[in-house]
């Protein structure tokens, strides 16, 4: 099927966010699929896979909505300025936009890495009450995410001769109302105090569908122990999960880009196959 692409800026609270949509050319859409997208550096390693992860899933009849959040990418506005409620509010924007673009009543959120720290709030406040959860290696607690940042900071100091900047001092550094520029991108304190509390709970997932793909480049492939506990989680609660763990490499941090096609097909079986109301869980993974 030809995918049909569309670049437009969307107007947001406080500024404007460069967005792309593609979906089937000459077919209708079947469901919507809004991208939730991981943070910093790690958001353009991951460029790559989601732009062709969404060709597949608009070739399938999806429509797919990727979105550079406000101070990132080619979206107006500073990242010294970003906040996770800022962007959680670009979000729902989006949101609000593809329910105009589609009446299609198939809808997923598909959060990659940090990305999934949004899901809580974008369920909260969207219309979408029966909207479907897919995860790509989700990054569980802000915090872990704030920490990945700062001892990359710390590393860089230590090199340039500063090894006084541990993670400590760059933490009461960012409590204090500094701003630190980490990998290119400046660290704001509201921000960096909002990743401190922010956490992907299961338990704010509620009674929905939901994919949790994970990759491992072990011969066979197992989930990380946070996966298995919040799946196990779901499953408590009654939640109808597909968890599947994928062998390939670690895209959003290796050195060279790199594609992890099983994890596509993986995604697109779970977008398009039948619900698993009793969770098909792979022993050797889960």
């Amino acid at each position: 099927m030809k995918v049909r692409t569309d670049a437009f800026f969307l107007p947001v609270d406080g500024g404007r966010c460069f967005c792309i949509y593609r979906r089937p050319a000459n077919a209708p859409v079947v469901g919507t699929i809004l991208h939730a997208p991981a943070f910093g550096e790690e958001m353009n390693k991951c460029r790559p896979m989601v732009a062709r992860a969404s060709r597949v899933f608009a070739a399938s009849g999806f429509g797919v909505l990727q979105i550079d959040l406000l101070g990132c990418g080619d979206s107006s506005g500073s990242h010294e300025e970003a906040s996770l409620a800022r962007w959680t509010d670009n979000l729902t924007t989006a949101l609000e936009w593809l329910d105009s673009e589609s009446s299609a009543r198939l809808a997923w959120i598909w959060a990659v890495r940090g990305g999934a720290l949004f899901v809580p709030s974008i369920l909260r406040a969207t219309q979408w009450t029966d909207a479907s959860v897919m995860l790509w290696q989700p990054v569980m607690k802000g915090q872990m995410q704030l920490t990945q940042w700062l001892r990359q900071k710390a590393a860089t100091s230590l090199i340039g001769g500063r090894p006084d900047r541990g993670l400590a001092t760059l933490r009461e550094r960012l409590r204090a109302g500094e701003v630190l520029e980490i990998g290119g991108y400046d660290i704001g304190p509201r921000l960096a105090a909002e990743l401190e509390e922010a956490q992907f709970d299961p338990r704010t997932i509620g009674n929905r569908r939901v994919a949790w793909l994970e990759v491992d480049a072990s011969a066979v492939p197992m989930q990380s122990p946070f996966a298995r506990k919040a799946v196990d989680q779901l499953l408590a609660d009654g939640v109808d999960v597909e968890a599947t763990a994928v062998q390939g490499p670690a895209f959003w941090q290796s050195v060279e880009i790199e594609r992890c096609d099983a994890l596509i097909d993986a995604s697109l079986f779970a977008l398009t196959g039948p619900s698993a109301n009793a969770i098909r869980r792979d022993p050797l993974t889960l």
